[in-house]
Order: structure tokens, then C-alpha cells, then sequence
């Protein structure tokens, strides 16, 4: 949580996403959930990006 807040991302969001990606238990996602959310992200022909997750950067 630490880093995504450091990027950016407000703390609601930071659990929304982490709850998209199917935790495995409380504090763990699956490695592949992860790797694969992280290839849609910065799929070049992806429409939609989910990229409203991200907050205003943190100063």
C-alpha cells in the first residue's frame, strides 16, 4: 500500500483494485492475477484503460 500511495493512487482505489484481482487471502494477490492486470494496463491497444484508479499524485 505504501508504494502504490507513493505513485499515486488514493487508498479507496488502491483497495478497489486489489479486490478486482481476486486476493488470495487478506493480504496476498496471485502472481499471474497481478502480471496479467499489470499487461491490459499498458496494452498499447487497449480501449478503456482503468487507469481512473490512479488519484492525483501525492506531494
Amino acid at each position: 500500500m505504501t508504494v502504490m500511495k507513493a505513485i499515486g493512487f488514493a487508498q479507496p482505489n488502491i483497495h478497489a483494485l486489489f479486490d478486482a484481482l481476486e486476493p488470495l487471502d487478506t493480504e496476498h494477490v496471485a502472481v499471474p492475477a497481478w502480471n496479467e492486470a499489470i499487461k491490459e494496463y499498458y496494452n498499447p491497444d487497449a480501449a478503456g484503460v482503468a487507469d481512473h484508479l490512479v488519484g492525483q499524485p501525492v506531494s
